[in-house]
């Protein structure tokens, strides 16, 4: 039983992102000391379920016209209607490539 438990535990701790590339992330701030064991990986957890959250939104949205492809119209639709959560990519929608 506890072996089975602990393999669940590993399961769990898995991501879809680097830890070893989060953590090389945060030591690139310089504002930022030493971190423990668990930063990369809560890290790595928070970054996936937010673009899980995102692209979640950009289908809803892609869905509502109609669409099977979800396209720089959506990212932008989605930024714009949820501007209190994505405020900080709010600047990517001035640039030229987006539009």
């Amino acid at each position: 039983m506890a072996e089975s438990s602990l393999t669940e535990l590993q399961k769990k701790r898995k991501t879809r992102f680097p830890i070893s590339r989060v953590k090389k992330l945060v030591q690139q701030n310089e504002d930022i000391g030493k971190t423990s064991v668990t930063v990369p990986v809560v890290l790595s957890k928070a970054i996936e379920l937010f673009f899980a959250q995102f692209i979640s939104k950009m289908i809803e949205k892609a869905k509502t016209r109609k669409s099977n492809k979800i396209q720089i119209l959506d990212f932008k639709g989605v930024i714009e209607e949820n501007l209190e959560h994505y405020f900080f990519l709010k600047d990517m929608l001035k640039e030229e490539e987006l539009e």
